[in-house]
Parts: structure tokens; C-alpha cells; sequence
């Protein structure tokens, strides 16, 4: 699962699946295969933010942390309802569902609203 969020700068320059594959090369060590499936919109309804986030395949790469990441493991569907907030562990379990349609949701940074 991706999250383009504020990434304003890189989809100004690039269109959207190669800014996708940027960031997440930048943010996290992995080069992913594209295409890559949009499987959710998701809207901060108190910070007013909009994410796309994409069902992805890691294509080669180790997990590495940079400046915009403290930490990074691969967990299954349990562990991120344990290890994330409702509002972003729900974005992993949408994407986790190659079958269902992208899902839009919002929440208020914590909770689904």
C-alpha cells in the first residue's frame, strides 16, 4: 500500500504512476512494478488533506528508513489493526483486497468519520 499525500512537488513534475514510484523509492528503499491500482481516497476532514492511496507489488529494493520514515516492517492485515490508528490501518486493509473497488472514506486523523 501508497500514500501520495502532500507530494505536491512531485506531481507537478511527473505524471502520477512515476511519481508514485519516486516517492516511494525516496521514502522507503523499494522500486515498485507498475501499474500500480488505486485502491482508496481518503480525506483528513480536520487537516484538509486528500490521499490517493495504491495497492502496489515491491519489484526490487531493501526496506530502508530516509528522512521521512523512522521505521519500516512488512506486517500482515492483524498487526497493522494493532500497530496504526483506524484511519490509516484502514487504508492498508482496503488495499489489501485486490477484488474490491477503491474505497473513499474520510476520517479526522484518527478515526473513520
Amino acid at each position: 500500500m501508497v500514500v501520495i499525500e502532500d507530494a505536491a512537488t512531485a506531481l507537478r513534475e511527473k505524471a502520477i504512476p512515476d511519481a508514485l514510484q519516486s516517492e516511494v523509492l525516496e521514502e522507503t528503499g523499494i522500486k515498485i512494478a507498475l501499474p500500480a491500482t488505486l485502491s482508496g481516497v481518503h480525506k483528513n476532514m480536520t487537516g484538509l488533506i486528500v490521499s490517493l492511496v495504491f495497492r502496489c507489488q515491491a519489484a526490487d529494493g531493501t526496506l530502508t528508513t530516509g528522512d521521512e520514515t523512522r521505521a519500516l516492517r512488512w506486517a500482515t492485515r492483524e498487526e497493522v489493526i494493532e500497530l496504526a490508528d483506524e484511519a490509516y490501518a484502514i487504508r492498508v486493509l482496503d488495499a489489501s483486497y485486490a477484488s474490491s473497488p477503491p474505497a473513499v472514506r474520510a476520517h479526522d486523523g484518527v478515526k473513520l468519520v
